[in-house]
């Protein structure tokens, strides 16, 4: 099935976004939870520990994501066709963002069994990171160097990709 470039985008866009969403509807539901009702804070004394693993987490998957999202697109560089390099580029930006979601949610979930505030700082920080991976024309086509034949084709919302 042949897609335009607006296509690809919309529907690349769309998901990015929708995985950002989740992270954040999740972190506002847990904040609006813990603060409306009577919380019993069972592990609040293992609030730091929770922190530590957050953070630690955090790093970790920001290291592997754009550790992995380096390699895949030197692969990607080395395709011939379009399709196949924008499918590797696309499936980088997902394990891009799931790598990022995960320490997320994590630190989400430890907000809500500790009641420590401090711990949604993870959450926010992989947030942002995800915010400015949102992928655009100029990214991909610098992620990928691509020819001016191929940018071309990228830059024209009708521009089919085969």
């Amino acid at each position: 099935m042949q897609q335009t470039s607006a296509q690809y985008f919309k529907a690349l866009t769309v998901l990015c976004i929708a995985l950002i969403m989740g992270v954040i509807m999740l972190g506002a539901i847990m904040v609006f939870v813990s603060t409306s009702t009577e919380m019993p804070h069972r592990m609040a004394d293992q609030a730091n520990v929770f922190g530590i693993v957050a953070f630690v987490m955090a790093g970790a998957s920001l290291f592997a994501a754009l550790t992995l999202y380096k390699s895949r697109m030197l692969a990607a560089k080395e395709m011939t066709s379009l399709a196949d390099k924008l499918n590797a580029y696309r499936a980088a930006i997902i394990l891009f963002y799931a790598l990022l979601e995960g320490p997320a949610l994590f630190s989400i979930i430890a907000f809500f069994v500790t009641g420590d505030r401090k711990i949604l700082a993870v959450a926010a920080g992989d947030v942002l990171i995800m915010l400015a991976f949102i992928p655009s024309r100029q990214r991909l086509i610098k992620s990928l160097d691509l020819s001016s034949q191929e940018a071309d084709i990228i830059n024209d919302p009708e521009g089919v990709i085969e």
